[in-house]
């Protein structure tokens, strides 16, 4: 494989159920290193594409290739190096966590207890690995499925809700696990619907609605605002009613509350106020304004009035 050639390719994928349309030509990609978000809303086809992708459902048309491999025809080997979790992970659960790890650790060849112990560590289940699965919490369920995954050491993990259970603090702890394999190159496709953690998690976004991809944006560009775009700034400064009677001459609609002075404005007009602000005496603490948050990119891109 080519070491600027994407870990996966997703080319106009798409799948019928009977007359129902689920996927209509979605493409994207994960390149190795990063961390690719796949949101939409309940029902959007989000788990049916991962299915597709890991070869648990025909395509219908349309090429998915994983490390240079067609899924279609050279499943095994598009799948090698693949670890993944489809919603809730599995597990036969009248066996230990380590037993069920040794098992699955016979779908590979060579693999090690030193890298299964490595696969415990890093979920943070050694203290419970050798008890029964059904004594297990959702959470711990999670966690021996995340184990599961990493156990061949993959260069492309493809996660389905994998928060699902997990506390706050494992949460953060799946997040800097991800991160950290991405940093060692590995390319990660992660759906979830807590955008917040999606948003500290992710490099991209891949937002699916309706069975059709309606955006692909890194979260960099969520934040990026052109000069003209309208922001909710706040300005602190040490004279407010001067600075009021200011925007009133101004005819600028604003908002004084208690320390800041807000109001709406594009980046251009908000400089020269913060300029006009200056030239008259009045002193200029800080000028804030409201970023885009992905929770907003999302209802934009799927057209909804809140997440459910």
């Amino acid at each position: 494989m080519e070491v600027d050639m994407p870990i996966l390719e997703v080319k106009s994928i798409n799948k019928k159920f009977g007359n129902k349309h689920v996927l209509k030509n979605v493409s994207f990609e994960v390149n190795p290193g990063e961390v690719v978000g796949f949101l939409g809303p309940n029902g959007a086809g989000k788990t049916t594409a991962i299915k597709m992708i890991l070869g648990l459902l025909s395509i219908d048309s349309g090429d998915v290739h994983i490390n240079g491999f067609d899924v279609k025809t050279d499943c095994e080997k598009a799948l090698e190096k693949v670890g993944g979790i489809i919603e809730s992970p599995e597990m036969y659960i009248y066996l230990t966590g380590m037993t069920n790890l040794k098992l699955f650790s016979r779908m590979y060849n060579g693999i090690t207890q030193e890298q299964i112990d490595k696969a415990v560590r890093v979920v943070k289940l050694e203290n419970r690995i050798n008890d029964k699965v059904k004594k297990y919490s959702l959470g711990m369920r999670q966690r021996l499925g995340v184990a599961q995954a990493i156990l061949h050491n993959p260069n492309l993990l493809i996660l389905d809700e994998p928060t699902n259970g997990l506390d706050p603090v494992g949460i953060k702890e799946l997040r800097d696990n991800l991160r950290e394999y991405a940093k060692n190159g590995v390319g990660v496709l992660v759906s979830s619907h807590l955008l917040a953690e999606m948003e500290l998690m992710c490099d991209r976004v891949v937002i699916i609605e309706n069975g059709k991809v309606t955006t692909t944006m890194s979260m960099d560009a969520i934040g990026e605002v052109s000069s003209e775009q309208l922001l909710h700034y706040y300005f602190e400064t040490d004279k407010y009613e001067a600075a009021a009677e200011l925007l009133k001459n101004k005819e600028i609609v604003f908002e004084l509350k208690d320390n800041y002075i807000s109001l709406n404005a594009n980046k251009q007009t908000a400089s020269e106020l913060a300029e006009m602000f200056i030239q008259n005496g009045i002193a200029l603490y800080s000028m804030l304004y409201d970023q885009k948050t992905l929770e907003q990119a999302f209802l934009e891109a799927t057209h909804a009035e809140s997440i459910q």
